[in-house]
């Protein structure tokens, strides 16, 4: 058991480290280096890069943290694991909401384009940044308000389940449901408005096919992991749970492949496709 455990532990902070520093050089050629050209309409997707540099960042401390608990419970320090825990869950909160703004935003562009282009560039920045304070702030008195989560880790807990409450951990499968079926539920809105109406044919905004992209990552990488997780009694908690990190971090790691394809790509527009290119 100890052999398996370590196994999964070392290939999340592996694919964690992958996607770390794989979009930290993608965002650098962006922003610094000039390799990838920068697109102002793009921000929100560079907001995406930036947030999934933190969230694997603290998933890597987070793993090596309790890959060193595995070797010897004299390492471990009183509740770090609820302090890198918590990063964890605020990053991963913080890309949930882009990437849902992400798919909302190409959803409305599809399905409503004389709304979105007369109105898209009013909008200030601070309103993106709005509905992120209040997704983290909600989440924080959810933990400490109504769970009454204390700041209390058992020495020997290496764990999300001995980390929280059974209140928090039932919020958060349900949070995970609820933000992973509204970002499946417009892509397929919005797959179904670009292909079965018979738009395959014209070239996409990049906008689009990343949020197409990471929904379909979400759906192979996060959503089924989770269902399956679900099926799993709780003797086999320590095993599965850790599989679904790796599933996740695997799926982060070929999503930033992908990705850097799809900025770094300078396809040519015909006039035929100006207008479309715009969803």
């Amino acid at each position: 058991m100890f052999i398996i455990i370590a196994f999964i532990i070392a290939l999340s902070i592996l694919f964690s480290q992958f996607v770390f520093y794989f979009n930290l050089y993608l965002l650098y050629s962006i922003l610094y280096s000039k390799r990838i050209g920068f697109k102002p309409e793009l921000l929100i997707i560079y907001c995406r890069i930036a947030a999934d540099i933190c969230y694997s960042f603290c998933v890597s401390c987070m793993k090596t943290n309790f890959l060193v608990s595995q070797f010897s419970k004299k390492l471990i320090v009183k509740n770090l694991s609820f302090f890198l825990l918590e990063g964890s869950i605020t990053m991963g909160i913080i890309r949930a909401t882009i990437a849902f703004l992400i798919t909302l935003k190409r959803f409305i562009a599809t399905f409503f384009p004389t709304f979105f282009h007369n109105n898209w560039r009013k909008i200030p920045l601070y309103w993106i940044i709005i509905p992120i304070l209040c997704h983290l702030l909600f989440d924080q008195c959810i933990i400490f308000g109504f769970c009454g989560n204390v700041i209390d880790v058992p020495v020997d807990c290496d764990n999300f389940q001995c980390t929280f409450n059974e209140c928090y951990q039932k919020y958060w499968e349900f949070h995970e449901q609820v933000v992973f079926s509204l970002i499946e539920t417009l892509s397929l809105l919005l797959f179904i408005r670009l292909y079965i109406w018979k738009r395959s044919s014209h070239l996409l905004h990049k906008v689009t096919q990343i949020a197409l992209l990471d929904s379909l990552m979400l759906l192979l990488f996060n959503i089924s992991p989770l269902l399956l997780y679900s099926y799993f009694s709780s003797t086999l908690v320590r095993v599965n749970y850790p599989l679904i990190t790796v599933s996740r971090n695997a799926g982060s790691a070929i999503e930033s492949v992908i990705l850097w394809k799809l900025l770094s790509s300078k396809k040519k527009v015909s006039p035929n496709n100006i207008r479309l290119s715009n969803l």
